[in-house]
């Protein structure tokens, strides 16, 4: 149940303005112990049918998922398995986070009109070393480059994002708001992380 205290503490921190990306075997758990969005960490591009032991859209929905995070650097798809997830996602009525590596993954991936997407080098990603600060180049093409494909996409930033200061340094680059997961759930006190997040945001 460690899983579930800590997205609780993590959602009560938030003031509500954060989503929960968590192992899919966790959804059902904490979709009931907070009142903030949860998404599932990986989602196989099948519909509903005869697809013994994959995660299918629908399911996890029905866990209380209400969206699915595409393409990490841990879990990467092909494009075209992008694009069905992000269409089934439209079906199933579930939002779709969609990270990409660099300005032009980024830019081909909007232009399939996912609700989220996020830059995220993979070589930053639990460094500590902040994107925004390291290679601010790549989060500044990576904005324009969606713009330019489709305006509506909410756009992120992640891959060592660990300060309060990085999430500034994000938002002035273009981004929403940012994709985090060692600086808080490897913090000592993740309650007290999140809330330097939330207070770096745009009010």
């Amino acid at each position: 149940m460690q899983s579930v205290g800590m997205a609780r503490n993590i959602a009560v921190a938030s003031g509500g303005n954060s989503v929960l990306i968590v192992q899919n075997s966790d959804i059902y758990r904490v979709t009931r112990s907070v009142k903030i969005p949860v998404f599932a960490q990986h989602m196989d591009p099948v519909g509903n049918g005869k697809f013994t032991g994959r995660d299918v859209a629908r399911t996890l929905k029905e866990n209380g998922a209400s969206g699915i995070l595409i393409n990490h650097s841990e879990d990467r798809q092909k494009m075209k398995d992008i694009k069905s997830s992000i269409n089934i996602c439209k079906k199933e009525k579930m939002m779709s986070l969609v990270c990409a590596a660099k300005p032009s993954e980024i830019s081909m991936i909007a232009r399939m009109k996912p609700h989220i997407v996020a830059i995220e080098p993979p070589k930053l990603i639990g460094t500590g070393i902040p994107v925004s600060k390291a290679e601010p180049w790549i989060v500044r093409d990576s904005v324009r480059a969606v713009k330019r494909s489709h305006k509506r996409v909410t756009v992120l930033c992640g891959a060592g994002i660990s300060t309060g200061d990085d999430v500034r340094a994000a938002i002035e680059l273009g981004c929403h708001g940012v994709l985090a997961a060692s600086a808080i759930m490897q913090a000592r006190q993740p309650k007290k992380i999140m809330k330097e997040f939330i207070s770096a945001l745009p009010r």
